[in-house]
């Protein structure tokens, strides 16, 4: 008799603990797939919005320390740590704040974001490289270096002229205050300077003789700092050397 009231008080408890492991997978489960629907969102795009999601659920966002709106509303620009311009996701900063796992690759699906803040928190494996350009959002003045370059390698930009004529660009992020670099060409050294808010990209014409230049970024000012690639090459291809370029180019594609 006792061994029988035993085996049923075991049965019970044996019951009682699957239904409660049942139970927490269900909820854990119904979290996730509680998820709110980005094809609902008006306030950017449903690739952001999405993005975004899956940086909360690659990081465990439901342990994060504050994770106000995440997952719950469908306005994301008023999730903490979210910032809106345009129609698009301006800012993210989630320093501090007990993020854990990976950065997704879709993170680099937030096309018009300015900066990026994830420090201080807890991940495994690589960031995407294509957040390494974007400067902290606790430096709001940005980064400043070379844009539109013909090819690039690590830290160097490097333009092909046209005819003798090359037409480099040097671009912000950020945009809060006035900030200016020097460009350094030929021991020749030149300002470019942006106003409160502007976050254009400053193109300036070069004539080349020889067969090729180098140009430095140096001294930002405003609290601006200096971003990759901050060096330029400038190449000066004669019209039948850079049909061959062209073609040796197509052939590695192929």
């Amino acid at each position: 008799m006792k061994h029988k009231v035993l085996f049923k008080l075991f049965s019970l408890i044996s019951v009682a603990l699957f239904l409660s492991i049942v139970g927490a997978k269900a909820e854990e489960l119904g979290s996730y797939y509680d998820a709110i629907d980005c094809a609902t969102v008006t306030e950017i795009p449903v690739m952001e919005c999405e993005a975004l999601i899956d940086l909360y659920y690659s990081t465990d966002g439901a342990n994060w320390n504050n994770n106000t709106g995440w997952n719950v509303t469908s306005t994301p620009c008023s999730w903490y740590g979210v910032t809106c311009g345009g129609g698009h996701v301006s800012k993210l900063n989630l320093s501090n704040n007990q993020l854990t796992g990976s950065i997704p690759t879709e993170l680099c699906d937030l096309n018009n974001l300015e900066c990026l803040d994830l420090s201080n928190n807890q991940f495994s494996g690589p960031i995407p490289a294509c957040l390494d350009h974007l400067p902290p959002c606790s430096n709001p003045a940005g980064l400043i270096f070379f844009s539109s370059c013909t090819y690039s390698a690590e830290d160097i930009c490097i333009y092909i002229a046209e005819n003798g004529q090359a037409t480099p660009v040097v671009k912000r992020t950020g945009g809060d205050g006035a900030v200016s670099v020097d460009i350094i060409i030929d021991d020749i050294t030149n300002i470019l300077s942006w106003s409160d808010g502007d976050t254009s990209g400053k193109a300036f014409a070069i004539e080349i003789v020889d067969e090729m230049l180098i140009a430095h970024l140096y001294n930002p000012t405003g609290g601006a700092e200096l971003g990759l690639p901050n060096i330029a090459v400038i190449i000066n291809i004669p019209p039948t050397n850079r049909k061959q370029v062209t073609e040796i180019k197509k052939n590695e594609r192929n």
